[in-house]
């Protein structure tokens, strides 16, 4: 059987996404360039939680100027951050909410997901290779504890002033929020447009050792400390998660009940069925010998119902697999446990999805 392949290498960040989404029961937003990753399904949490997954080795994930606008979720967001009413919109019909933004409060959170496996993105040069990556402890920290590091880090970088890389990644959010649109292909190019965020910062807040954080670390900590004031009011939370990893949370003291009670609730729910899934993706790595890879040309499927089926583009790939193994690693490849389907979308989109 023939498949077309092409490697890509987000793949590590698309079974992070994965990952979380079948842990914690939210779904992928489909509007990837506008909004959060992960979004809370109707009437699982309240209020709703938004997620942006940022995952990598060596504790740290990237963050990027055009997703900073996703913490304006809500026209009271709009309004604590630039001091004004967000502007009406005059392309809706009369009756109609003419703000660009729900009134709603969503709780926003960055997560710095570890990998602890020591793939390449040579080791992932067939399809289903994902189900060879491995994923560790979890920090979360609200939004403006990423946007805060974001201008520290932009203003160390560039020599300049954390006050004035403060105003002008305000100034960027505003546009995004205003113009519909963040202009990222534009602005990918720009290297100061990307910013690490490191967990080991988070971990030595969490737990009150600076010792744990780098040099640098412990002057980012202080940078933070100074001009993210709410920052002392930050609750722990620590929730035992799958495979014996944990997610560490610094919780905007509204949203405790939120993290501490449901979003926990639902995490022991998943871990056995995570643990699961983990289990048959160890026990199945033996199928991907069985797939050859060449340069031979371009096959596709021609097959209806082989088109959920997570196989990679160009690069002709020999898939000595029998149609179940395929099923069975295409399903192990979206964290699924035998017999699930993938969390999603509501049947009314607009009602989960804060636009």
């Amino acid at each position: 059987m023939k498949h077309g392949y092409k490697h890509k290498t987000g793949v590590f960040g698309t079974d992070a996404e994965r990952y979380t989404s079948q842990l914690f029961l939210m779904f992928k937003n489909p509007n990837g360039h506008r909004r959060p990753d992960l979004i809370s399904l109707n009437g699982r949490l309240s209020p709703k939680l938004s997620i942006e997954v940022k995952s990598g080795r060596k504790m740290k994930g990237v963050m990027v100027d055009y997703q900073l606008h996703y913490a304006i979720t809500t026209q009271q967001d709009y309004i604590d951050l630039f001091g004004e009413e967000p502007p009406q919109r005059t392309d809706l019909l009369p009756g109609v909410d003419t703000t660009p933004l729900p009134k709603e409060y969503i709780a926003y959170y960055y997560n710095v997901i570890n990998r602890f496996d020591e793939l390449s993105a040579q080791d992932l040069d067939k399809p289903f290779s994902a189900i060879r990556i491995k994923w560790g402890n979890q920090y979360l920290v609200p939004h403006e504890f990423g946007f805060y590091n974001f201008a520290i880090n932009m203003a160390r970088r560039t020599d300049g002033n954390v006050e004035e890389a403060i105003e002008y990644l305000k100034e960027i959010m505003r546009q995004d929020v205003l113009n519909g649109t963040s202009h990222y292909q534009s602005r990918k190019a720009d290297r100061n447009s990307w910013q690490d965020l490191h967990a080991r910062d988070i971990i030595a807040i969490f737990d009150n050792r600076p010792a744990f954080a780098t040099k640098e670390g412990k002057e980012r900590i202080a940078l933070i400390t100074k001009h993210y004031k709410e920052l002392r009011e930050l609750q722990r939370i620590k929730i035992p998660a799958a495979n014996g990893t944990s997610l560490y949370i610094l919780a905007k003291p509204e949203d405790h009940d939120l993290l501490d009670r449901q979003f926990r609730t639902v995490i022991q729910e998943r871990v056995p069925v995570i643990e699961r899934v983990t289990r048959e993706r160890r026990e199945s790595r033996p199928l991907l010998d069985r797939i050859e890879t060449k340069a031979m040309g371009l096959y596709e499927s021609g097959s209806e119902s082989e088109k959920d089926i997570d196989f990679p583009e160009q690069t002709t790939s020999n898939i000595n697999l029998s149609r179940d193994e395929i099923l069975k690693l295409n399903r192990l490849c979206h964290w699924l446990s035998e017999g699930e389907t993938k969390v999603s979308l509501p049947e009314k989109p607009d009602d989960d999805i804060p636009f």
